[in-house]
């Protein structure tokens, strides 16, 4: 009986393990999916896993975009408000300051500017999903209020703000801000642009800086590794002597002990002379300098190269791709920002940045009403040279939000097209990835399941013959 027990236990096994099988490729058929549940395959699962994670971080920026995107364009809205109440203003002082009109007349237009005044508070008040709009990284809080007099008329309007933006993750390593910062735009230099003294490359962004005086710009770099797990590092000659900008690939393979930067030679650190301090170099000769001895296994991995700039002697650091035409590096302690076209930079070093006086445009709007009001009995050429001064300014503050204007309209170039083109070129990438290694190829399973149909009906048959059989079979 041993014998017939041994057989019915092997062909109990046989069917189990093909009808097991045949449910497992029966379930992939009708999920479509290969790998179904982690047992299917640990090393494809975690690579899905991984591939999960990373869609919900594009995910994530998407949503980011479409916030800055949204915040950007009620930003132009306003401003094209302000700018329309400004070229108004502008045409009725040019009519006043004609020396024909009486102070009766002049003080119509002056009822004029206050309407006007109180037009632009609103537009740069404005609120959009719950965020001030030209308050900075200060959401919470109306940016700009108003002081009056007893008989309602506008006396001064302080900036509540903050002095910095809000900027949002829109991409890997790639920040924008929706949100703008008033003072920058309407309290702002004059067509002068602040003066580098320098030898940097360093250069005044088309944003209007804040600080006032001078100060002094302080221009370094670095070279950033993304965590690799292979005990990849920088060197101790990088962030002196590295030449690289923005993202580069190190290629390393420890098994040959050979490190490639892009697409440049392949090269041997085997008994390097400074293996703390091993410079690799890419095609178009940019060098990196990297510390081999930690190195523990093969991988591509990424690097960054980037500059920091500083206007507090080194206190804070603001980073750089050298891609940024209006990078605001900060004081903390003063609140104040200097705006740099960081496109040009070739070195590091110090240099003096000189800025010259400021426009205030709420401070010149109230100005040029008192002198059309002339409470003061004022001569009428001091009245005239009042108004010529007032127009003048005015023609500053309308160029300076046109290039915001600008500014604000070529971020929603690069946020509405440029970076989510980039981010869903990415996640188109990640969900093919996904579906390479997750997705079940029909063919492939209808054949292999009948396949094992195929045996399970051999299984089957040919035991019921074997257990079928008794003495009279040999007889």
């Amino acid at each position: 009986m041993s014998g017939w027990g041994a057989i019915f236990n092997n062909t109990r096994y046989a069917l189990k393990t093909q009808s097991e099988a045949m449910a497992k490729l029966q379930e992939s058929i009708a999920s479509g999916e290969r790998v179904i549940r982690g047992s299917d395959d640990p090393i494809a699962t975690n690579r899905i896993m991984y591939l999960n994670s990373y869609l919900k971080s594009l995910d994530s920026y998407t949503n980011n975009l479409n916030n800055v995107e949204s915040l950007l364009d009620q930003g132009s809205e306003s401003l094209s408000h302000v700018t329309d109440a400004l070229a108004k203003v502008r045409a009725d002082m040019a009519s006043a300051s004609t020396g024909t009109y009486s102070p009766e007349q002049r003080a119509m237009y002056a009822g004029g500017l206050d309407a006007a005044m109180h037009m632009i508070l609103v537009a740069i008040n404005v609120k959009h999903a719950g965020q001030f709009v030209f308050g900075g990284a200060n959401i919470s809080q109306s940016p700009y209020e108003a002081q009056y007099d007893a008989a309602g008329n506008i006396t001064g309007v302080t900036y509540r703000g903050s002095m910095v933006d809000m900027p949002a993750l829109v991409g890997p390593g790639i920040t924008y801000s929706g949100v703008l910062v008033g003072e920058d735009i309407f309290k702002s230099d004059s067509a002068e642009s602040p003066l580098f003294g320098g030898a940097s490359g360093a250069t005044a962004g088309s944003k209007q800086s804040t600080i006032d005086g001078q100060v002094t710009l302080t221009v370094d770099r670095q070279t950033s590794y993304v965590a690799n797990g292979i005990g990849l590092d920088a060197g101790a000659s990088a962030n002196a002597l590295d030449t690289i900008r923005g993202d580069h690939i190190l290629t390393v393979d420890s098994a040959a002990e050979t490190i490639q930067l892009d697409n440049g030679a392949v090269v041997s650190y085997n008994g390097a002379a400074t293996p703390g301090d091993f410079m690799v170099e890419n095609e178009l000769g940019e060098v990196v300098y990297v510390d081999v001895q930690t190195i523990t296994g093969s991988a591509s991995v990424t690097i960054s190269g980037q500059g920091k700039l500083s206007i507090d002697g080194g206190t804070t650091w603001t980073l750089t791709d050298y891609a940024d035409r209006n990078l605001a590096v900060g004081d903390p302690a003063t609140g104040k920002t200097l705006y740099v076209d960081t496109v040009g930079i070739t070195t590091t070093g110090t240099e003096t940045v000189v800025v010259p006086d400021s426009l205030d445009l709420f401070a010149d709007l109230i100005n040029i009403r008192d002198a059309l009001k002339n409470n003061a009995s004022l001569p009428e050429s001091e009245v005239q040279a009042l108004l010529s001064e007032g127009m003048a300014r005015i023609t500053g503050h309308l160029q300076s939000i046109a290039s915001h204007q600008i500014s604000t309209g070529t971020k929603l170039s690069a946020v509405g097209s440029a970076l989510r083109s980039r981010i869903e070129d990415m996640k188109e990438g990640a969900k093919i990835d996904k579906s390479t290694t997750q997705d079940a190829d029909l063919i492939e399973l209808v054949v292999e399941l009948a396949r094992v149909q195929t045996l399970y009906e051999m299984i089957l048959t040919s035991s019921a013959k074997m257990l079928n059989l008794s003495l009279l079979d040999y007889i």
